[in-house]
């Protein structure tokens, strides 16, 4: 069967790729011909998804990654560029989830699922993967998936 969606020789962060929606978004890109980084704060299970994609037959590796934490953030996606020189794609599916009533949160819990805040002040942002993701894209790709979440 001939594809009409081939990622051959694309790169491929998935943030929250040890289960749900990241798990199945990072075994389809890998099954369409990316090399796919697990991204999770579930380092095992990111470990389950990548050798799940070698046993396929695709490749695939995987870091541990807390999007609140913007140092891990960063390690990853420098150790992304070092290993693969590239990135092509990045696809966030976790979410932070406040449960209670909008009018009800604060501008903290605002802050931490809306990007609001200026750059400079983002270190805690659990969007602050796109900082680092974002810019190893580069001009000349025309792939990217944004953020979204089953939460």
């Amino acid at each position: 069967m001939v594809s009409m969606f081939s990622l051959e020789g694309k790169n491929a962060a998935v943030v929250g790729g040890a289960s749900g929606i990241g798990e199945a978004v990072a075994i389809a890109f890998a099954e369409h011909g990316a090399f796919v980084l697990c991204l999770d704060v579930d380092i095992e299970g990111a470990l389950d998804t990548a050798a799940t994609i070698t046993e396929m037959g695709g490749e695939a590796d995987a870091s541990q990654l807390n999007i609140l934490d913007g140092e891990t953030v960063t390690a990853a996606f420098e150790s992304f560029n070092v290993k693969k020189g590239s990135l092509d794609i990045v696809v966030c599916t976790p979410g932070v989830n406040v449960r209670k009533p909008i009018l009800e949160y604060t501008d903290e819990e605002i802050d931490r699922g809306a990007r609001r805040k200026p750059q400079r002040e983002r270190a805690r942002d659990p969007g602050r993967w796109t900082d680092h993701g974002i810019p190893r894209i580069g001009l000349n790709h025309s792939l990217f998936f944004d953020s979204f979440s089953s939460c």
